[in-house]
């Protein structure tokens, strides 16, 4: 069963004046279940909204305690998430593998990407 939580989420979304459905992000969110990820990738594949617009509505959503922030490295030679959830940028190591393509990525950090875990509410 799809959870709820974003409903508290909906007319503080309508509050802010952004320019989306906000229904629309509401049923998106709704499928989603405590514990589960949520990649902004997979929301613009189904909202098609500008990515600044999707991280600013994962980030209000974090900042409501709805969603928790990590950071998962995007693999620049196959395009694949990869490796292990970070909480933030310092847990990176210097040095990181594709699992993969069993490439070495120099610089991991400029590979990362933030997804959104949602909380236990």
């Amino acid at each position: 069963m799809p959870s709820n939580i974003f409903a508290k989420i909906t007319p503080l979304l309508k509050e802010r004046k952004v320019d989306i459905d906000v229904m629309e992000v509401q049923k998106f969110l709704c499928h989603y279940r405590a514990g589960q990820w949520i990649y902004p990738d997979a929301m613009y594949k189904s909202l098609r909204l500008d990515y600044k617009v999707i991280y600013d509505i994962l980030e209000f959503c974090a900042e409501m305690d709805v969603l928790e922030r990590n950071v998962r490295l995007l693999c620049p030679i196959c395009h694949r998430y990869s490796g292990p959830f970070y909480k933030t940028l310092m847990d990176i190591p210097s040095e990181l593998g594709c699992n993969y393509d069993d490439q070495i990525i120099e610089d991991p950090q400029k590979h990362m990407r933030v997804v959104y875990k949602v909380r236990d509410i």
